[in-house]
């Protein structure tokens, strides 16, 4: 089969396709004919050497979380799936070694979802990892319908996912937003946009003296200490990018605040809901542009563009 691969870390330039051996299905997995993947933030830093998994990459290695094809075969044991299905997956790549950028890919059972007819490939494909993750970091906070979510970025990747999703359990999303891109984010589930020129846990307090319920860090560094900051006493908040979090300061016991790091947990019912969703038109991705699987490099090359908030789709032919 085609795949993008890399010999070794660097630049966009390090990705290149080729030939590889057509991978198998396994005990209890399926193989998928991808028709469409996408590219995340965790594909850039693997690619540069910055995101480790617990077992050290292998190259030549195929990169890609999210896709979305048709079923090839499946293994033994493996009842739910046959055949000619249509299907959305996760791939825990880093530490398998099984990219979603290929035209076929392996993945245990449990890691993929039917998908209806509804749904086109190119717009299941953009769902996985970061609809995963946002609906995992809105769970862990554990909030009533009508309680108040700060999320830093709701126009990211997961940042859009997030706000959807928390408009769809009943959450009112407040968030820092530029005034031109205000009516955007309300189509996302924002309710209330808070300036972005001034402290963000002044802003928010202006709206809400006490601080909200629960707040969700997508942006890490000095935000995410002004986000925590714009929590109440007692609150609940989450946060994805952990190496910002330090003990001492304002973070102390006497807040009744403990941060909960949200890792990714590839779970096919939290992609069962997503798809359930998307297919009912509550949940939508925003998708800037689609790339042939040979143009992988180039999406790199506009993902690491700065301002860029929608998802890339590397489309198979």
């Amino acid at each position: 089969m085609k795949a993008i691969v890399l010999d070794h870390y660097g630049t966009p330039d390090v990705l290149y396709l080729t030939e590889v051996p057509d991978p198998v299905s396994g005990t209890n997995e399926v193989l998928v004919r991808v028709y469409a993947s996408s590219v995340n933030p965790i594909d850039i830093g693997v690619r540069q050497g910055r995101v480790l998994s617990s077992e050290p990459h292998r190259f030549p290695l195929i990169l890609g979380w999210d896709a979305a094809g048709i079923v090839e075969d499946v293994g033994d044991g493996v009842t739910d799936f046959v055949g000619g299905d249509r299907v959305v997956l996760i791939s825990e790549q880093p530490s398998s070694g099984r990219g979603t950028h290929a035209e076929l890919v392996a993945v245990p059972s449990t890691q993929i979802v039917k998908l209806p007819e509804t749904i086109n490939f190119v717009t299941a494909a953009a769902i996985p990892l970061a609809g995963i993750t946002a609906l995992q970091a809105v769970k862990a906070l554990s909030l009533s319908p009508g309680q108040l979510i700060l999320i830093n970025n709701p126009l990211g990747a997961v940042g859009g996912f997030a706000s959807q999703i928390a408009r769809q359990l009943g959450l009112k999303v407040i968030s820092p937003i530029s005034p031109h891109l205000a009516e955007e984010a309300r189509t996302q589930g924002v309710e209330w946009a808070v300036p972005v020129d001034q402290s963000l846990n002044n802003a928010v307090r202006e709206v809400v003296s006490e601080g909200v319920d629960g707040a969700i860090d997508l942006v890490g560094a000095d935000i995410a200490h002004q986000t925590f900051s714009a929590v109440k006493n007692g609150g609940a908040y989450t946060t994805v990018l952990p190496e910002w979090w330090k003990p001492g300061g304002s973070y102390t016991e006497d807040r009744a605040i403990k941060p909960i790091v949200v890792e990714n947990k590839p779970n096919q019912a939290d992609l069962s809901k997503l798809v359930e969703w998307l297919n009912l038109g509550v949940l939508s991705p925003r998708i800037e542009q689609t790339f042939s699987l040979a143009q992988t490099a180039e999406a790199h090359r506009l993902h690491e563009k700065p301002g860029l908030t929608r998802k890339l789709i590397i489309e198979n032919a």
